[in-house]
């Protein structure tokens, strides 16, 4: 029985009244999912923790995220030194140039593995593209979706099956998220994510 793994994280920020000020800092909200065989999980993550090791030296449990990145880069565009109580301190020495190259690394592992799917919901902030909906709407909305194309991708494979994963988030988002996986499962048909497990 083949397994797939789907990891899933957020990124930008939605709340069902939103103001310039918000929609200015948060344009979208996005969830995204990458999706990929077990078999080669293993290999990739094998190929990510050497090339922490060897490209950044640091430890394989040390994160290295875009919006780490970004933070280094507004410290040091207003000349500030990291604090160390910021999650990105161990990353302070590394250059800006070698955490993106980093990155594309990691992107290029993606792209070279043939069962890697990346898909990507998004919501507006823009009060024009999106209505005021609650946070666990929007939540179903891009959850159902990815199911939905996940499930598309295990029905191609016979008997295959699909394991989510969210990435930890605030306590209050993912009691809610967790809230929206048993209400997809519990209003959907069971043939419907038949293949689909949490």
């Amino acid at each position: 029985m083949p397994v797939f793994f789907a990891f899933s994280d957020e990124s930008g920020k939605y709340k069902k009244e939103r103001t310039d000020k918000f929609i200015l800092k948060n344009p979208y909200y996005c969830r995204s999912v990458v999706l990929l065989e077990a078999g080669d999980w293993i290999k990739l993550k094998d190929e990510f923790y050497h090339l922490k090791t060897d490209l950044l030296n640091i430890d394989h449990q040390q994160e290295v995220r875009w919006s780490y990145i970004w933070s280094l880069f507004k410290h040091s565009q207003k000349g500030e030194g990291i604090p160390k109580n910021k999650p990105y301190f161990h990353l302070r020495n590394h250059s800006l140039d070698l955490l993106i190259d980093f990155i594309r690394k990691v992107l290029q592992f993606l792209s070279e593995c043939r069962s890697c799917h990346i898909m990507f919901t998004l919501t507006f902030n823009d009060r024009e593209k999106t209505k005021p909906l609650e946070m666990k709407e929007i939540a179903k909305y891009h959850l159902g979706h990815v199911w939905d194309l996940a499930e598309k991708e295990m029905i191609k494979i016979p008997e295959s099956v699909c394991i989510f994963f969210l990435n930890r988030e605030e306590p209050a988002l993912e009691k809610c998220l967790k809230e929206v996986f048993f209400e997809i499962y519990r209003e959907s048909p069971p043939e419907k994510y038949s293949r689909i497990k949490d």
